[in-house]
């Protein structure tokens, strides 16, 4: 051990040293306790802290699921809601329908009533329509048309009691065919004032005149044949007399070449005029018609001609269809 004084000195320095140890330990006992009870107080204040927003945690949660179990219940209500608004118009809407089509039957009765009170009733019986039918038959034109509608809607209103005689008359095998041929030559008839028995003897006429007609068409055919091998040849000759010409000089003598050859036509139908055959027709067609008749046809366009013509069922030919030289013929 140290000593005498120095030991004093020593000794009171290893016990400011062991004090000041002892008290840097007691400090940092004093220290560290303190601490603990610093840092157990904070921690006690977190844990208190925590507990508290846990619980607040808690209650947010509650009211959230408090929210979302009343937004669930108010979505289920306004399906049911839906659902049942959704029953009430389908409801109403096939109550509209029911009475809609109830109004479209109330109408058809309607109908129904109204056409039974207007049925036609001409007073004959199934056989007696049945029997006037074929008549109607007979034409195609406009009245006879409407006759026939008009019996046969009559029959049909006469309803089932008429099928026995439908029946009959469907297995006597009894069948009518419009007469076109005789309506036309009606037709005709009425155009040129004339009777339908008129017609018949002018059409005899015409047939009994036939190979005379042919005859001269034949040889109307050949003269235009003729006349044809007349044209080119003057034609050609024409283009020969025009080549290396102007223009201009050119298109004058072509002018006066057309007017030439037209007046030339002319010229000739007027010496033809009407051939012999021609001529024996007109006249006697004058002994067919009465006199007022033959000038009331010859008034009309075309006259004699045009009414062989349509006789002919050649249209308005004329006598160019039947012995003449043309349309126009001796007119």
């Amino acid at each position: 051990m140290p000593d005498g004084g120095a030991s004093g000195v020593g000794r009171d320095f290893y016990i400011m040293k062991g004090i000041t140890i002892t008290l840097v330990l007691a400090g940092v006992v004093v220290g560290a306790a303190g601490s603990a009870i610093v840092v157990t107080a904070i921690q006690k204040k977190n844990k208190a802290g925590e507990a508290n927003q846990s619980a607040k945690d808690k209650l947010a949660a509650n009211e959230n699921f408090k929210i979302l179990a009343e937004q669930r219940q108010k979505i289920i209500e306004d399906l049911q809601k839906e659902k049942a608004e959704d029953k009430q118009g389908a409801a109403v809407r096939r109550d509209n329908e029911v009475r809609r089509l109830q109004g479209v039957i109330n109408q058809q009765k309607k109908d129904l009533e109204l056409a039974n009170n207007q049925r036609v009733s001409i007073g004959l019986s199934p056989k007696q329509i049945l029997d006037a039918l074929p008549e109607e038959y007979k034409s195609n034109e406009r009245i006879p048309q409407r006759r026939r509608i008009y019996l046969t809607e009559a029959l049909v209103d006469l309803g089932e009691g008429a099928l026995p005689e439908i029946q009959a008359f469907l297995e006597s095998n009894v069948d009518v065919e419009p007469d076109i041929q005789a309506d036309r030559e009606r037709r005709v008839a009425e155009k040129w004032g004339i009777e339908t028995a008129q017609i018949d003897q002018i059409k005899s006429m015409m047939e009994d005149m036939k190979p005379q007609l042919d005859a001269e068409r034949e040889a109307r055919r050949e003269e235009m044949e003729k006349r044809r091998a007349e044209g080119r040849a003057e034609w050609e000759k024409m283009r020969a007399e025009l080549e290396g010409l102007p223009e201009e000089e050119r298109r004058q003598k072509m002018r006066e070449r057309f007017t030439q050859m037209r007046e030339r036509g002319e010229r000739e139908r007027e010496e033809r005029g009407s051939s012999d055959a021609a001529k024996e027709m007109e006249g006697r067609v004058q002994l067919i018609l009465s006199a007022e008749q033959y000038n009331a046809v010859q008034e009309q366009r075309g006259g004699v001609q045009a009414m062989l013509g349509e006789v002919g069922g050649r249209g308005r030919g004329g006598f160019g269809d039947w012995g003449g030289w043309g349309r126009r013929g001796g007119r």
